[in-house]
């Protein structure tokens, strides 16, 4: 059909649907058109220098460009900041996952942490601001493959004890958090057993009750020097930092700016698709539909 502007646009039968304007009838755009090729490289630089099918179903939500998937990856390998970013690792053969993937349960109930970094970061604007080290903490469910990210500004026990705080107070309480064996989560593993004491003393037993002494999290060290075994979290590392660099290179930027592009990187992350869409399907399920019914980078 062609709208009031004079696009041409899909037709269907999604009239009485909830979904967009732009969603129920997207806009019909030719793949050798000039226009075409810059709207893609618009949405791959604003959404963060996404791969090829995380980019397929953003574009899908206002277009519907014919051959879209192809000229897609033409557009993601031409990228010079992608193609600086792109290595090719040897293909291992893979063991069965284990049961805590496979098992039905809510977001974050089963959590897989490490640290990324370390990251340079501004204590100010000025000409000659002072430079110091930042880490990321990630947070990753280990079933909706869902992530969460904290910047924490050192690599004691007391940072990602906050930082495990302010993620249990955003996500909800965790029922098992595998880890490595980074000394900083031994010690904090000590200090939740000191804590978890403390709940279930009698006296405080009998002034609070006995919820809060049951809020005890079960932590789960990996083997020592097997890194493989933390395969799901390692590779969320890898996705974050891929958008970090691509995104700021060697910039040093400011606390405030550095959170802010993590909260943008968690939500383009989040809002990836889970697994194949062909190019006939509108609607893909990815992390964000477990955590809020919708993917976070699209208009409500």
């Amino acid at each position: 059909m062609i709208d009031k502007d004079g696009l041409l646009r899909v037709g269907g039968r999604l009239h009485h649907s909830q979904l967009s304007t732009e969603a129920k009838h997207p806009v019909l755009l030719p793949k050798s058109h000039r226009i075409t090729k810059l709207i893609l490289e618009y949405e791959h630089r604003v959404n963060l220098h996404p791969g090829v099918s995380s980019l397929f179903v953003m574009v899908r939500q206002t277009f519907w460009i014919f051959g879209a998937r192809n000229l897609i990856r033409k557009v993601t390998h031409d990228c010079l900041a992608c193609f600086r970013q792109r290595h090719h690792t040897s293909q291992q053969r893979m063991a069965d996952l284990p049961s805590i993937r496979v098992t039905q349960a809510l977001p974050f109930v089963n959590t897989g942490c490490d640290y990324a970094g370390p990251i340079l970061l501004k204590d100010g604007k000025g000409r000659k601001p002072r430079i110091g080290k930042g880490y990321i903490c990630l947070f990753v469910c280990l079933v909706t493959s869902a992530i969460h990210l904290e910047l924490v500004t050192d690599l004691s026990t007391d940072s990602f004890l906050a930082a495990l705080r302010r993620f249990v107070s955003l996500r909800g309480k965790c029922n098992k958090i595998y880890s490595d064996n980074g000394t900083n989560f031994i010690g904090a593993k000590r200090s939740l057993d000191e804590m978890q004491k403390l709940l279930a003393s009698q006296p405080h037993i009998e002034k609070v009750g006995n919820a809060p002494a049951n809020d005890g999290i079960q932590w789960v060290f990996i083997p020592p020097h097997a890194s493989h075994w933390g395969g799901k979290w390692e590779s969320a590392v890898r996705c974050v930092k891929l958008h970090i660099r691509r995104v700021i290179g060697k910039s040093t930027l400011t606390y405030e700016q550095m959170r802010t592009l993590l909260a943008q990187v968690s939500a383009v992350v989040n809002s990836r698709p889970l697994c194949y869409n062909s190019d006939t399907d509108i609607n893909y399920l990815s992390p964000a539909h477990f955590l809020i019914g919708r993917p976070l980078t699209t208009i409500p």
